[in-house]
């Protein structure tokens, strides 16, 4: 056998590769396997929500692994763990029932009543704020939830799209965390609430058909570092309450949850309070990062009760902020 010293220059570049790359299989492989665990936790919950990036990080392992001409049994496991932390991307596409509803719903498409909601992290730094109020106006929603709330954002708003929009409840804020509902009908019991952090939510109701839909507009913490995920998880735990004290059984919930639907703080709060995503059946979408999946993240999200009907789903255009905003057409009897 050739010593590693006399082999080829380029043979021991690829042979350092190779040791490399299969490091960062197993270590990918372990991860894999922890998140899927029983544990809570900082660092848990912070993997799981980058899991679809999981899967651009196999399959870019594989393609190497292949390059190198690596032994098939890394390719393969780079590719089945490609392929487990990806699988989501055809589960909503595909998601059961969802067809059915999709038929059901163009077949009554001219009866019931219609609620169409906006949710839109606006960004506090406001880079193009002509554009985000032109595609806003032109999403022709019946409610928007905006996040990223600011004074500034205020006064842009008041100049051409608070006409259409006279019924509001807001905090703005300097920074990151103000937040406005504007709705072209009228609100009922239209409130800030605060969560355990002072973040604030929005809440209110909306008579539909006569049908009476309580509205919650939130956006936590992002639960990046361990205070930060404490923080994250009470928001998440007030929420309840909130929802409980608009008084009606069918309810939204909307905004930048700063959670992909991998995390289980995520999918408890969704289970425990009877919701549903939008999404699903529809496709999964980046809402945030300039790009689309798997390097951007679904963080904003439209959650509805199970007597709400999902007639549209979309995710708009970037529009100089970091997030896409998400436009949900609801069918109420």
């Amino acid at each position: 056998m050739m010593e590693e010293g006399k082999m080829p220059l380029g043979e021991r570049v690829r042979g350092l590769l190779g040791r490399r790359v299969s490091v960062l299989v197993v270590l990918m492989a372990l991860v894999v396997v922890a998140v899927e665990l029983p544990v809570e936790g900082w660092l848990m919950e912070l993997l799981r929500q980058f899991r679809l990036w999981g899967a651009g990080t196999g399959l870019v392992l594989a393609v190497v692994a292949m390059g190198l001409r690596m032994r098939w049994w890394w390719v393969v496991t780079a590719l089945v763990l490609a392929g487990w932390q990806g699988w989501p991307l055809l589960e909503w596409r595909r998601s059961p029932g969802m067809k059915e509803e999709k038929a059901a719903e163009s077949a009554a498409k001219e009866t019931g009543g219609r609620l169409t909601v906006v949710t839109c992290n606006l960004l506090y730094e406001m880079r193009e704020p002509g554009r985000m109020i032109e595609l806003l106006g032109a999403a022709d929603a019946d409610v928007i939830v905006l996040l990223e709330f600011t004074p500034g954002w205020d006064r842009e708003m008041g100049r051409e799209l608070w006409g259409r929009y006279p019924y509001r409840v807001a905090e703005a804020m300097e920074g990151p965390f103000g937040i406005c509902l504007a709705s072209r009908v009228p609100l009922s019991g239209a409130k800030v609430e605060h969560d355990p952090g002072g973040f604030p939510c929005v809440a209110a109701v909306v008579e539909v058909r006569g049908m009476r839909v309580g509205l919650l507009g939130v956006h936590p913490m992002p639960p990046m570092r361990p205070d930060g995920y404490a923080m994250w998880r009470e928001g998440f735990a007030s929420w309840p309450g909130m929802l409980a004290r608009l008084g009606v059984s069918e309810r939204v919930v909307v905004g930048d949850f700063n959670a992909t639907p991998f995390c289980r703080t995520f999918r408890g709060f969704v289970a425990g309070q009877g919701l549903r995503e939008t999404s699903r059946g529809y496709g999964l979408e980046s809402t945030w990062f300039p790009g689309r999946l798997p390097w951007g993240l679904p963080l904003d999200h439209v959650l509805v009760s199970k007597g709400l009907r999902v007639r549209g789903y979309e995710v708009g255009p970037e529009a100089g902020s970091d997030h896409r905003w998400v436009r949900v057409e609801l069918g109420v009897d």
